[in-house]
């Protein structure tokens, strides 16, 4: 049941029914992974075409969209263009444009940003600076001019291209605090190509930053953006003009290329960050990111950080904090001392608040984002003619630019033959040592298969039926294997001791040294028997548990039982597997996990399944120093079974024919973590944390069938897939389902200030719903005095103001002696029971935020301050939904009020709305629709 009740004195009730790679060399000396492309057989200087690699500042792949660029768009219809280049992250300039010339992310060649700071080198870099950018400390990898050696390669305002890197400087590299006008510098280039081929460069970078400062602004939309696009674009015409007349441009290979796009923000977006104190002390690293190291060993820097954390997240709906434990792995950005202990980073087109905020054009933001994709252009007699490639990560350049020039490229974060499809030319492939997991010799020993546990009833009846199941499994395992793997068919790229057990619902292998699943495969249909559909499933629970001695039967004997929170990989709760309970599907799990986004990711493939085939593969990862890559697992100790740091899920789907080239996959990897971070919602947090195929393969040692093209591994998708056949909450017809199996939550609401004619000006679709789903009042008259504090303690206790004795927000009592104040914690001001002590008093739980009278019991303190802002709080509350039902609190009172009070009040009702349907919507996702009774009122 659901009521609302809003307004100045009004009420409306409402009823619901019922790593991708390596990392190469890095500043703590990671030791990177080899991704070398071994070129053809060295060609001769008269062979060799100089290469021209051109990159825009900011400018972003739509541009080419807008008609002011027709030089552009030629050469991207006449050669190879992509749909976008995907920039690394951070997407700030210095960061990008030194990944593609070295083939490595920021973490692992050290430009993590464009503002850093180094405790070793103990100085600022400040790319603005370039004077504090020239110590050849900051600049890790060795990017590709190096390469090509001093004397055949020039550089105009490249980045790095002004310091002594492995004793290189570029041949005539102009300062860049000094910035040759682009016009110039074409002249230039020009005029070095018109020399024979055994004088001409090599290699020529050129970076046109004209377009940075007007963007960053006046912002992406304004016309003199289209100007200074049109001038580059221009510029680039006069430069293939001449080098047609020269007759070189046939013989010169051309990459235009940006660092990244950029977003239209406003300096009334911003974030204002928490001053820095005695214990931490953040850095903002530009518009859109902050950061804090800590000093080693610093034990009250760690405390302090801790508790940083505790008070910043979720203090803004956008802005986000992360660790090295919750970054999503897509970034690759934590295996660096220069990203910081903590890194802060904001939502699209907000900005964290600095002296300066008059920019209405910025970029810093997710890789994924529509306006941060770059673009990628080739020209030239080495590359393919009229081709559109689909997306790419701009680390993959390097090892092209490496086989175009003819030398060999250093280990990278590229992927062998990534680019290859681009080139005229054909590549040797990299070999790689592949290890095929088999069978589990000893999968048929089934006869001594026994209960761990004592909490499971009719043990023997479940016995006799795991060990039936088992035995079929073991007689179908051939087409089991066939079944739950039809595509991703895997093998181990280390010659690691694992097999795979077979069952009949999905496919297990597992560590043979030390008995722990290394991951589940299985597929799933509409057809497929979800839990409660068979009558033996009722006999099963969660805290049942089997030895499963297929399997080292002394060391499982040691391990499951050292494991305090433990889970089911397969999971017990939507199949009825009922050998699901073995004891080789169980491995340590957090309960903040298991029933949080672990269930959801669960829920979300159910919802798949019921509209195609599909076939997914999921388990642990274990990446304790979170340099992206598997653990060394030699050093198992059973008796101290390890704690995966992430679990990853493959999700493939064939809607056309099965082949692999029709594949949709998709990949995530979630942090093992208690509770989702940054207060997202399930959808939302799944989305972040999406990888490629490749980023897990580096993190497990796994290799997912080889008939996969690079494309496929190396594919990033920037959305999860739709759900036809569900619909948010808003869309959906009122509830009509049975009522909940156990008593439902009481959720209380008060909606600050909100005035019942609140209602009649403008539309408020989730409270228009809920009023018509469920009971309302036209109005609730307040009591007197028509003020916050004595109406809300009122509606808490069933009192007059003067029965519980707040009769005003600012009294004194003659009596004591005392003035009052609303953080008052005396007892004697605050008469009556509120609703949650009474809960508590009948052994009820209760989570209260921000509502007056709420005494913490531990501090012995009232807590409240004001109200809290509608969507911090609404994140509060999903967090308290997403505990174990058992967990749950039974009542739920938060005072809510709109996060900018300055806006119009269409604006904050607007936003009210939406904070309302997000609730509704995180409510929905929990399957909570009919166990909770939501009221909302208002104070008056």
């Amino acid at each position: 049941m659901t009521l609302l009740c809003t307004a100045i004195g009004v009420g409306v009730g409402i009823h619901v029914s019922g790593k991708t790679h390596k990392r190469a060399e890095v500043l703590n000396q990671t030791k990177p992974t080899t991704t070398k492309i071994p070129t053809t057989t060295p060609l001769k200087v008269s062979d060799r075409h100089p290469l021209l690699l051109i990159a825009i500042g900011h400018f972003r792949a739509n541009y080419l969209d807008r008609n002011v660029t027709e030089t552009l768009r030629m050469l991207a219809q006449e050669g190879v263009h992509a749909t976008y280049m995907q920039s690394v992250y951070p997407t700030l300039s210095s960061p990008n444009l030194y990944s593609i010339v070295t083939g490595l992310y920021p973490e692992s060649h050290g430009i993590t940003n464009d503002v850093m700071v180094d405790s070793k080198i103990k100085s600022k870099f400040d790319a603005k600076n370039v004077s504090s950018t020239l110590d050849p400390s900051w600049w890790k990898g060795e990017p590709i001019w190096v390469k090509v050696g001093q004397k055949k390669a020039i550089s105009f305002g490249w980045p790095g291209a002004k310091v002594n890197i492995s004793g290189v400087i570029p041949e005539k590299c102009p300062d860049r605090e000094k910035s040759l006008p682009k016009k110039l510098a074409m002249r230039y280039i020009v005029q070095q190509l018109k020399f024979p081929p055994v004088v001409q460069p090599h290699l020529i970078t050129w970076y046109i930053d004209d377009l940075v400062r007007v963007s960053e602004t006046y912002g992406p939309d304004s016309p003199l953006v289209n100007d200074a696009i049109k001038d580059i674009d221009d510029t680039l015409q006069v430069l293939m003009n001449q080098l047609r007349s020269l007759l070189r441009h046939s013989s010169v290979n051309i990459i235009i290329v940006s660092d990244h796009g950029i977003m239209k923000t406003s300096p009334e977006l911003t974030i204002q960050l928490p001053s820095n104190n005695s214990d931490i002390e953040w850095q903002i690293n530009g518009k859109t990111s902050a950061m804090i190291a800590l000093a080693e060993g610093n034990s009250t820097s760690t405390s302090g950080k801790t508790e940083f954390i505790k008070n910043l997240e979720c203090s803004h709906s956008h802005l986000k904090i992360f660790t090295k434990d919750s970054i999503p792995k897509l970034s690759h950005f934590f295996n660096n001392p220069r990203s910081g202990d903590v890194y802060i980073t904001t939502r699209n087109q907000w900005m964290i608040k600095t002296k300066n905020d008059f920019s209405l054009g910025s970029s810093g933001y997710d890789v994924r984002d529509e306006n941060m994709k770059a673009i990628f252009i080739a020209t030239g007699p080495d590359f393919k003619e009229r081709l559109e490639i689909e997306p790419f990560e701009n680390v993959e350049l390097y090892n092209m630019m490496c086989a175009l020039l003819d030398v060999s490229p250093n280990d990278n974060n590229g992927t062998n033959g990534r680019l290859e499809e681009a080139l005229n030319m054909d590549l040797k492939k990299q070999k790689s040592t592949i290890f095929l997991i088999e069978k589990c010799v000893c999968s048929n020993n089934i006869s001594t298969i026994m209960p761990v546990s004592s909490s499971c009833s009719n043990s023997s009846e479940i016995e006799k039926l795991i060990k039936e199941r088992l035995k079929k499994a073991e007689d179908d395992k051939e087409s089991l294997i066939r079944k739950h793997l039809p595509f991703l068919v895997l093998s181990s790229t280390k010659d690691r001791s694992s097999c795979i057990l077979p069952q009949r619902d999905y496919i297990m292998a597992v560590d043979t040294n030390t008995s722990m699943p290394l991951w589940a495969a299985f597929t799933l249909n509409r057809q497929s028997k979800w839990k409660n559909e068979e009558d033996n499933n009722g006999q099963l629970n969660n805290e049942c548990l089997f030895l499963d001695t297929r399997l080292n039967k002394s060391l499982w004997g040691r391990t499951v039982t050292k494991m305090k929170n433990t889970g089911h990989l397969f999971n017990l709760d939507f199949l009825n597997a009922t050998e699901g309970i073995l004891s080789s599907n169980t491995l340590p799990m957090m309960e903040g996990f298991k029933n949080g986004i672990w269930k959801f990711l669960w829920s979300t493939i159910k919802q798949y399944a019921y509209q195609c085939h599909i076939a997914v593969i999921l388990g642990p990862i274990y990446d304790q120093n979170q340099d992206g890559h598997a653990d060394n697992m030699t050093s198992f100790d059973d008796s101290s079974p390890p704690s995966p740091t992430h679990f990853f899920a493959i999700l493939q789907r064939n809607q056309v024919q099965k082949s692999s080239k029709s594949l949709d996959i998709i990949s995530f990897v979630l942090p093992h973590l208690p509770k989702v971070t940054n207060c997202m919602n399930f959808r939302e947090y799944l989305l972040d944390n999406i990888v490629s195929l490749r980023d897990i393969e580096h993190l497990t040692n796994l290799r997912f069938d080889r008939s996969l093209t690079v494309k496929q591994r190396t594919f990033l998708s920037a959305n999860l897939w739709n759900v036809s056949n569900t619909q948010p909450w808003l869309k959906q017809e009122c509830s009509q389902e049975k009522a909940c199996e156990r008593t439902p939550i009481l959720l209380l609401l008060s909606l600050h200030n909100f005035n019942a004619d609140n209602l009649n000006l403008v539309k408020m679709p989730a409270l228009e719903k809920l009023k018509r789903c469920g009971v309302q009042a036209s109005y609730m008259r307040p009591v007197y005095p028509y003020k916050s504090l004595p109406n809300l303690y009122s509606i808490v206790t069933g009192l007059y103001p003067e029965s519980h004795g707040i009769i005003d927000e600012e009294m004194y009592d003659p009596v004591q002696n005392k003035s009052f104040k609303s953080t008052s914690s005396e007892d004697f001001w605050w008469g009556g029971e509120p609703i949650w002590n009474i809960a508590e008093n009948q052994n009820k739980t209760a989570s209260v935020y921000f509502w007056p009278g709420f005494k913490d019991k531990k501090t012995g303190k009232r807590v409240y301050e004001s109200p809290i802002d509608y969507i911090k709080g609404v994140n509060m509350i999903l967090n308290d939904l997403s505990l174990p039902p058992e967990k749950q609190p039974n009542v739920i009172a938060a005072y809510l009020k709109t996060p900018n009070p300055n806006l119009h009040i269409e604006d904050q009702l607007n936003l009210i709305d939406d904070a309302i349907n997000q609730l509704m919507n995180g409510i929905k996702e929990r399957h909570l629709e009919n166990c909770i009774n939501l009221v909302i009122v208002s104070d008056h």
